[in-house]
């Protein structure tokens, strides 16, 4: 047991210490877990009686390969995320997988499976610094870009401040 929790201490610092594990010049990996914490205390009125009902749950985990060659990186992020209500579910997906090739001039084109269709949001929600209502039926869906990712090709420029970008599934 003493081993078990000095590993995971280490694990959560180097998660803390380093953005991504580089295995050499061109392979790192990275990723996250998003964990929650419910804490529901029921008190019956007419009887008096109370019930206090603590759950610790695993969310999601992901695992990020990051890959870079030149002018050409890719990505393959495997996702494990929690199926809704059901309790110890594995659903092990492959969330994104794509390539990128930049010309060297600001342009770049993407192809494969990924999950912003504007590239300028975030996926997931360890990083997520912008929200968007862009995706999805739901009026209220905050950038939620995991639940639609998509297979197709984005063409990209970025030069200083500005950024533009075209996807086409």
């Amino acid at each position: 047991m003493k081993n078990k929790i000095i590993a995971t201490l280490a694990a959560f610092g180097m998660v803390a210490s380093a953005s991504a594990v580089k295995i050499n010049d061109n392979i790192s990996i990275n990723g996250f877990i998003d964990s929650s914490y419910l804490n529901t205390d029921t008190t019956v009125k007419a009887t008096g009686t109370s019930t206090d009902e603590t759950n610790i749950g695993v969310d999601e985990v992901e695992l990020n390969f990051l890959v870079n060659a030149g002018n050409v990186s890719g990505e393959l992020h495997i996702d494990n995320t929690q199926a809704s209500g059901v309790q110890n579910s594995t659903d092990l997906t492959i969330e994104q997988v794509h390539f990128t090739y930049s010309f060297g001039n600001g342009a770049s084109v993407q192809v494969g499976r990924f999950g912003s269709d504007l590239g300028l949001e975030r996926e997931d929600p360890a990083g997520l610094y912008t929200v968007s209502r862009a995706y999805g039926v739901n009026q209220y869906n905050l950038g939620d870009v995991d639940n639609n990712p998509a297979e197709g090709l984005r063409l990209a420029y970025a030069s200083g401040d500005f950024t533009a970008s075209v996807a086409l599934f």
